[in-house]
């Protein structure tokens, strides 16, 4: 049976779709972006045999400028910045996929419920999500490291609540 022998309802869903796939491979910014984000995942996983030196090694070269000895230069300890910021992909990386994943799933639930319940409940969680719309994320997270300290865990707050937005509507 041939494709043009079946009804044109059956043929208008067999032709490939915008938002598929295959479509992403013909857009060169989707291709960069994942090549980059590939990229920076390998950097990550073998960290310990590119990055120059030890990111805690401190040195008498304060605050050197970039050279060939030290990429990004020295911050104000001596330790190699560029050592660095490849040794702290592996802790931002895997809190990035994290956010994502709790900001996909708060903000699917979010709005599964105020689909399914319509009517006031709607009304109640995007009013609550226009407030955090409203509210600028930067003051936001600046407010909760004054209130609660600079620790890892309170800077997650605000940006999960930026995100979680975004997904719920």
């Amino acid at each position: 049976m041939s494709i043009q022998s079946l009804p044109l309802r059956f043929r208008l869903g067999l032709r490939r779709r915008p938002g598929t796939i295959t479509s992403a491979w013909r857009q060169p910014l989707a291709i960069t972006g994942m090549v980059l984000g590939g990229a920076w995942i390998l950097v990550a996983i073998f960290v310990p045999l590119v990055a120059p030196d030890d990111p805690l090694a401190q040195t008498a070269q304060l605050f050197s400028a970039p050279s060939a000895a030290h990429l990004f230069g020295t911050d104000e300890l001596g330790r190699d910045v560029f050592s660095r910021v490849l040794w702290g992909s592996r802790l931002s990386l895997p809190l990035a996929f994290f956010l994502v994943a709790m900001a996909v799933a708060i903000g699917s639930l979010l709005g599964a419920i105020a689909g399914y319940f319509r009517g006031w409940v709607d009304e109640v969680i995007m009013r609550a999500t226009d407030l955090v719309f409203a509210f600028p994320t930067i003051i936001l997270a600046m407010a909760v490291t004054a209130a609660l300290g600079p620790s890892l865990r309170d800077a997650l707050d605000p940006r999960s609540s930026w995100a979680v937005k975004e997904q719920t509507r």
